[in-house]
């Protein structure tokens, strides 16, 4: 197993649900144990564009996936219905 590290962040609609929900993803997924989930932390966004304040998180998680699963955008963020920046 490989241990990795995520970060997760929210900032549309049940921003904490959303965090959960996406937790709950990961847990769902068999070649994924999470070990630990951090407290949330509230960040303003950066960039320029206006939009509302970010909810985030780490994931600590061991995998037998590969990493480079996760250098992609994931299929994941349409289960939390992500819709992509026009930006």
């Amino acid at each position: 197993m490989t241990r990795a590290y995520l970060s997760m962040g929210a900032n549309i609609g049940d921003r904490l649900g959303n965090l959960q929900r996406g937790v709950q993803l990961l847990h769902a997924m068999p070649a994924i144990t999470v070990t630990a989930v951090s407290q949330v932390y509230e960040t303003q966004p950066v960039g320029g564009v206006a939009q509302d304040d970010f909810y985030n998180i780490a994931v600590r998680l061991e995998t037998t996936l590969s990493c480079l699963l996760y250098t992609s955008p994931s299929p994941r963020d349409g289960l939390l219905s992500r819709m992509p920046s026009s930006a």
